[in-house]
């Protein structure tokens, strides 16, 4: 039998001391990240997260770890990159479908026309998910192509 919806609210108020940042892979039991405590504000009258903010230098911030991917189908996007990785298990931050108009020269019996170039670029969550992905997927058929993976060390930004 349904019940009928609530139809006013009342607020509700309570004391946040602190905030779990938390998450999760898959089935694995949640994981806590991080603990943003709380403190007495007096200049608020209420509780406030109590951390001081430290932007971080953009030298320090390391790129995810990336594979290219050669000779993908020239129709796919990122996501159809993606879901070939994630449908294998793996985490995949994100996937990106490059195509290099100039690309390269395709040589016929007739003449020499510009082929489109087209490769991917994946980022893992770690260094250990990218070699496991590159172990797994390279050289392997993917819709009628054989895709190569390459791994090339990431650089701070600047």
């Amino acid at each position: 039998m349904k019940e009928k919806l609530q139809t006013s609210w009342e607020p509700i108020e309570f004391v946040v001391k602190e905030i779990y940042l938390i998450s999760r892979t898959k089935d694995d039991p949640f994981e806590i990240r991080h603990v943003v405590p709380f403190a007495w504000d007096e200049s608020r009258g209420s509780y406030a997260p109590h951390f001081v903010a430290h932007p971080i230098p953009e030298k320090s911030v390391a790129a995810l770890p990336t594979a290219h991917v050669n000779d993908i189908p020239s129709h796919f996007t990122g996501e159809d990159l993606g879901a070939v990785f994630r449908e294998k298990g793996f985490l995949v931050v994100s996937a990106t479908v490059v195509v290099d108009k100039q690309g390269q020269k395709a040589k016929t019996k007739t003449k020499t026309k510009a082929k489109n170039r087209v490769y991917g670029v994946v980022e893992f969550p770690t260094v250990e998910e990218r070699q496991r992905a590159k172990v797994a997927l390279n050289k392997t058929i993917v819709g009628d192509r054989r895709i190569t993976i390459a791994i090339r060390d990431n650089k701070a930004t600047t």
